[in-house]
């Protein structure tokens, strides 16, 4: 899935991706169990 938060901001910021100066996500990949939990989660390097 592909997400965009050029509005509000509020993923990058609660997840910890958002790039505050460019206004932009991190390239990042989470996995969600069912329960809502991430189990896994990582930031990829440009």
């Amino acid at each position: 899935m592909t997400l965009s938060d050029y509005q509000s901001a509020s993923f990058g910021q609660i997840y910890g991706v958002l790039i505050e100066e460019l206004r932009l996500l991190a390239r990042a990949v989470f996995v969600i169990n069912t329960q809502g939990l991430i189990t896994y989660a990582q930031v990829v390097l440009e």
